[in-house]
């Protein structure tokens, strides 16, 4: 019994000697491999791309360099109030040259904010406010012309504040509309001929039906003026629709 007791005590004495040693940081050597302090450990976690949490009401504009996230948070797009989640990312050249980026992560909302200290510690050359990034997602492309026919976008059109179509003719080449979504768009180019002997210009027009995720075209028509006559047509060199984004 008693030698039980005596492996006991030692085992003991050997596994405090081990958690001082984990518990002390250290140099590390040939013997000891060392340990990392608190610091040291954020850095590697946030370059790994983990980000550390904000305590609620910090102030954005306070932040030191680094990757952070949290909610209820002051001097942000989103009100101080409201508990919804924000990725934050400072980036620094000096104290006085600071790079802000804020994602929104419930609505994928990014923006941006630059603090210049400059003149006498007013920021003169740059807004002071935040911006916002507007992204263009790609939601089909093809060459589609024909009226009736549908196409499956990647992604719902109720999502995104308007659409970027890029439209292309046989003669005017391509051409970007940006439309507010609605029930109809049309969309619409232009064409003026630069033959003195020839005169004219055609006029193209498309309407186009969004409902979800797919955008049906129900009508197409060229209209063209030529040395006095004038054309009309719906089967000929129309307007194609080559690619649509959504932009948010």
């Amino acid at each position: 019994m008693a030698k039980i007791k005596e492996d006991l005590g030692r085992s003991v004495e050997i596994l405090k000697n081990k958690v001082d040693v984990l518990s002390t940081p250290v140099m590390a050597n040939r013997q000891v491999s060392g340990q990392m302090s608190a610091e040291a450990f954020r850095k590697l976690k946030a370059a790994e791309g983990w980000r550390e949490q904000l305590p609620d009401g910090t102030d954005i504009m306070k932040l030191k360099p680094g990757h952070y996230w949290g909610s209820k948070l002051v001097n942000s797009v989103v009100d101080a109030n409201t508990a919804t989640e924000q990725l934050i990312d400072v980036d620094w050249r000096a104290d006085d040259s600071v790079q802000y980026r804020l994602t929104v992560t419930y609505t994928g909302e990014t923006y941006y904010r630059v603090y210049h200290k400059a003149n006498y510690g007013t920021n003169t050359n740059v807004p002071d406010g935040w911006s916002r990034a507007f992204k263009h997602y790609t939601l089909w492309q093809g060459d589609q012309s024909t009226v009736n026919s549908t196409m499956t976008l990647t992604d719902t059109v109720d999502k995104f504040l308007e659409l970027r179509f890029t439209l292309e003719t046989d003669a005017s080449g391509e051409d970007i509309m940006y439309e507010k979504v609605a029930k109809t768009i049309s969309l619409h180019a232009f064409n003026v001929y630069d033959d003195p002997k020839n005169p004219g210009f055609s006029i193209y027009e498309e309407t186009v039906h969004p409902v979800g995720d797919k955008i049906t075209i129900i009508g197409n028509r060229k209209l063209e003026v030529l040395s006095g006559s004038v054309t009309d047509s719906t089967t000929s060199d129309l307007l194609r629709i080559r690619k649509i984004e959504g932009v948010f």
